[in-house]
């Protein structure tokens, strides 16, 4: 008795076709749970989604996600129609960004703070162009993706609390940094690091230390009345001889500069 294996059927090409508000941009290399094939696909209102071929062809998956919300009707709809009412467009809470978008226009809404952005869509391109990868406060990496805010999550925060959320005057930094700057100007955050720096901080204790941090090196040059740049903390780690104190390796090198031999 012959047998005969059925010939696999080929895959549909779907790259560059429509469905609903989806354009199926290519194959992707990501499979489902179950091991089906996925399509790359771009929302109408800019989202990255994959959804697999058979979602695509029956017309299960139209959207993102977006088109359900904006159809919803009835008396369950609050969210969705005090959200369209806010900000004029749906924020897909995929989108770490977009989130962060509507809660700073919400804190522009309701404090009536100032501000040049017309939607939440425009915050939150901004945000992203901007944000850079690690923290410029504490050097950690900028982390999103996690259902809730952490340390290490990108904040936007106001360089003059006084100017508003206007271009130019926004930075992204960590929400452990922002949580310690809030709205305090540069005279508040001046005298709360020297009441730091005098209450817990010992010169004697940081001068006999060996971690050559950019905070202890700065800390303790500032007291032989020299300020360090950061390329010049990293040029004392890497000149300083192995078993020196933070006190011998500043000292040294403030006397070199000022000798003119550095």
């Amino acid at each position: 008795m012959t047998s005969f294996c059925a010939k696999p059927k080929a895959r549909k090409n779907l790259a560059g076709q429509v469905f609903g508000r989806l354009t199926v941009t290519g194959v992707s290399s990501v499979r489902n749970a179950s091991g089906f094939v996925q399509w790359n696909c771009v929302c109408s209102c800019n989202t990255k989604v994959r959804v697999r071929t058979a979602a695509l062809i029956n017309g299960n998956t139209r959207s993102c996600g977006c088109l359900k919300i904006n159809h919803l009707r009835g008396r369950h709809n609050y969210q969705a129609q005090r959200m369209l009412k806010d900000y004029g467009v749906w924020i897909h809470s995929r989108d770490p960004w977009y989130v962060r978008g509507v809660q700073v226009w919400g804190r522009i809404k309701k404090d009536n703070i100032p501000s040049d952005f017309r939607s939440p869509v425009e915050v939150a391109d901004h945000l992203r162009s901007i944000a850079p990868k690690t923290c410029p406060v504490f050097g950690k990496r900028l982390t999103t993706g996690h259902k809730k805010m952490h340390d290490w999550s990108p904040s936007a925060d106001k360089i003059d609390p006084d100017k508003g959320y206007v271009r130019g005057n926004i930075q992204v930094i960590s929400m452990f940094a922002n949580r310690m700057k809030q709205n305090a100007t540069c005279e508040q955050l001046l005298q709360f690091a020297l009441w730091i720096m005098k209450t817990f901080w010992n010169h004697k204790m940081v001068g006999q230390s060996r971690n050559f941090s950019d905070v202890n090196l700065t800390w303790y040059a500032l007291r032989l009345g020299y300020d360090l740049t950061q390329e010049e903390c990293e040029e004392i780690r890497n000149t300083t001889r192995k078993g020196y104190t933070v006190a011998r390796a500043v000292t040294e090198y403030v006397e070199k500069k000022e000798n003119g031999n550095a």
